[in-house]
């Protein structure tokens, strides 16, 4: 009853009251893990960045092997621009579960965020061949594309992602950009 409570309050936005019934289970040993990684979550939502990383932290030292600390760990490092420790933690992740698409979509984002155009676009290639039905490495890679100025690959990129949601409408109007040749591709 108290997690779907917790749960709840979170639905409706009160954090602090969703913290104040998870705070107990940090002293059981059985669900301190999860407290903490739901504590990091919670206080990330509240723009608590530093006691949301503290608390992903402590899930970590009681889990060296947990990818949901480690990506978990990203959220308040991104929301302080702390890309490459950000960046870290990803890599972590990866090295736990190699191919982990929440670790890979998480680079793919860090890599956006950063302006690594060629960086980003090479990473999101790679993800689309483990993921060849996916969507987002495909706009990935046909975004960097267009920043990059490679517009042959932007279009074949654009299309395959046509080729699995028809009716995408970044792919669409991204397609009708580039045929019409516009030179601020972003501007329209």
């Amino acid at each position: 009853m108290q997690h779907r409570q917790n749960y709840s309050l979170e639905g409706q936005f009160k954090y602090g009251a969703a913290e104040d019934l998870i705070l107990p289970s940090i002293n059981n040993k059985d669900s301190a893990e999860l407290a903490y990684l739901r504590l990091g979550w919670l206080n990330y939502l509240q723009k608590n960045y530093r006691v949301s990383f503290d608390y992903y932290e402590k899930s970590l030292d009681l889990n060296p092997n947990s990818i949901d600390a480690h990506l978990g760990m990203t959220l308040p490092l991104l929301s302080q621009k702390r890309y490459r420790t950000a960046i870290k933690h990803a890599e972590k992740a990866l090295k736990l579960s190699p191919n982990n698409y929440n670790a890979n979509a998480k680079l793919m984002h860090i890599y956006t965020l950063q302006g690594k155009w060629k960086k980003l676009q090479r990473f999101a290639m790679e993800v689309s061949s483990y993921y060849p039905s996916l969507v987002e490495p495909l706009v990935y890679v046909a975004r960097a594309s267009v920043y990059l100025g490679e517009e042959d690959m932007a279009n074949t990129y654009f299309n395959k992602v046509l080729r699995l949601i028809p009716g995408h409408i970044e792919a669409n109007a991204a397609l009708d950009r580039l045929s019409a040749n516009v030179e601020d591709y972003w501007k329209i």
